[in-house]
């Protein structure tokens, strides 16, 4: 069964001095992962990454239903 995962990089306000590149996160953009770039100080996206995985809950369950 699949996992419903999302991937929160966090610090988005500090995103310049991220060592993290768009090469290392596409082997997770390839098996299904969501990302969002979040930020605990502006809040940015915080709450979309609850969402988000709360959604993909849902759907996962949702589709395992006989």
């Amino acid at each position: 069964a699949s996992v419903p995962r999302v991937l929160a990089l966090n610090k988005a306000d500090l995103s310049t001095e991220w060592e993290v590149k768009e090469s290392d996160l596409t082997p997770f953009v390839r098996d299904g992962w969501t990302l969002l770039k979040t930020s605990a100080k502006t809040g940015e996206n915080v709450e979309a990454a609850f969402h988000a995985l709360g959604q993909s809950i849902v759907s996962s369950r949702a589709g395992s239903k006989p």
